[in-house]
């Protein structure tokens, strides 16, 4: 939403950048699903793509306090992608176990970590193995570990820790 913004109203981008981060559990990760009266998904991230949609807004608002703003949200969300979901030398979905306020009964499953793929209820995760143990699909899927990677990666000059 904020990228799209960003194509006409500099201000309204880079505030829904920031508030997205600002959504942020204490894990570190910004939350699957956040709504106004608290309930979040508290076991699974949206999907590695915060970094590239900052670093397209700066590309076209090259506005130092936007950085500055966003980058050590953006460097805590990468720490918490290699901690929580790195599946031997690759990342995975997946679905923790955590606290579930709100009794949601989708935490810790195969459609829960699909959910954080951003492609809801796509076929491509219906027949992928979950380890409840480590809260991940076994498998490595291209997408998500591509994604990460260009973040630590694409724009190398400007940080490659955060992006």
């Amino acid at each position: 939403m904020s990228q799209m913004l960003g194509l006409d109203n500099k201000e309204l981008a880079m505030v829904n950048a920031i508030e997205a981060l600002n959504e942020a559990t204490e894990e570190g990760f910004v939350s699957n699903l956040s709504q106004a009266n608290g309930r979040k998904a508290w076991d699974r991230s949206q999907p590695p793509v915060g970094g590239m949609m900052c670093w397209e807004i700066y590309q076209k608002h090259p506005e130092k306090w936007f950085l500055e703003e966003v980058y050590p949200k953006l460097l805590q969300w990468n720490q918490w992608w290699l901690k929580a979901r790195l599946n031997g030398n690759l990342l995975s979905w997946g679905s923790h176990k955590s606290k579930n306020p709100f009794k949601d009964w989708n935490y810790n499953s195969r459609q829960a970590a699909s959910l954080e793929t951003g492609i809801d209820d796509s076929p491509m995760y219906l027949d992928v193995a979950f380890d409840k143990e480590k809260g991940m699909l076994e498998m490595h899927d291209v997408g998500l570990n591509a994604t990460f990677y260009w973040r630590l990666q694409g724009p190398g000059q400007h940080g490659r820790c955060a992006w």
